[in-house]
């Protein structure tokens, strides 16, 4: 099955020699071993077959991973202020000042995201998201991790630019929503 896929990724690729852009999503850039090797050893697979290749990471700290691995990298998830923080809010006011937050802070912080999501992808062969293991909500939630690959693989489909799961592991999945 590998070498399969890995045939039919070569001919699909190579296909358009002027342009293979490749973006990587994942938990990159807070200095875990284990996930930067991760990315580290994709991006050399991928670079002995696509010698052409260029790789973009959406991240979770995107200055580490631009100095760490020598490409451009940009915030998987939305940055808001610290004035934002849901913890913050959570002594603070009633709910509709939390519920007035979301509305007319976070929402529209969050589209702009999305605007900003929209350019980065378009124009990518793929988005390939290298291990990491992202799908899972422990202690984070519905709307950290599991939001956002829901985010990026709509925004892939979306622009039509191929998304790869590659050694994924998964869970603990927790909430509902996540599922």
């Amino acid at each position: 099955m590998v070498a399969a896929d890995k045939k039919g990724f070569n001919r699909e690729m190579n296909q358009n020699k002027q342009s293979n852009k490749i973006l990587f999503f994942g938990v990159f850039g807070n200095q875990n071993l284990g996930n930067e090797c991760t990315l580290q050893a994709t991006m050399y697979n991928i670079h002995k077959a696509l010698p052409n290749a260029t790789f973009t990471c959406l991240c979770t700290v995107p200055k580490d991973t631009e100095l760490r691995h020598g490409i451009p990298a940009f915030a998987a998830h939305g940055e808001y202020p610290a004035w934002l923080d849901s913890q913050l809010w959570s002594r603070r006011g009633s709910r509709l000042v939390k519920l007035l937050r979301k509305i007319l802070f976070r929402i529209p912080l969050e589209l702009i995201h999305w605007g900003k999501g929209f350019k980065i992808v378009k124009g990518s062969n793929m988005l390939i998201v290298p291990g990491t293991q992202v799908v899972s909500d422990y202690l984070t939630g519905p709307f950290s991790w599991p939001y956002d690959i829901f985010k990026w693989a709509l925004i892939a489909e979306l622009c039509r630019t191929r998304l790869l799961f590659l050694n994924i592991g998964v869970g603990p999945i927790y909430h509902p929503l996540s599922r």
